[in-house]
């Protein structure tokens, strides 16, 4: 798997792969932030919680740790269990989410 890599980056300049994973962090970033914000103001103009906000956060970190428990020999337990926990609460999320959405429909 390394060679691969190896060969597929042979033909990016060093610093062009620097600069898109930073700009991949800086993406991340920004999309957790915003989501943040939007829960923020969901809770303050509302009073409630928007399950779906909640999901978007951490289903990037569950997406973040499963990648890494796969590419990673370090702490490759810690990073499996990590994996599991951020996505079982994403699905809890999601359910929030979709019981609100039901609960939402019946009212209109």
């Amino acid at each position: 798997m390394k060679k691969e890599a190896k060969k597929t980056n042979k033909k990016k300049d060093p610093k062009e792969i620097e600069f898109e994973n930073k700009a991949v962090n800086c993406a991340a970033i920004a999309v957790l932030f915003l989501a943040f914000i939007f829960f923020v103001l969901e809770i303050a103009i509302t009073g409630k919680t928007n399950y779906g906000l909640y999901a978007i956060i951490t289903i990037f970190n569950g997406a973040l740790y499963l990648y890494k428990s796969i590419k990673s020999e370090k702490n490759r337990k810690l990073n499996i269990t990590s994996a599991v926990l951020w996505l079982l609460l994403t699905g809890i999320c999601i359910y929030g989410y979709i019981d609100h959405l039901i609960e939402i429909s019946e009212i209109l």
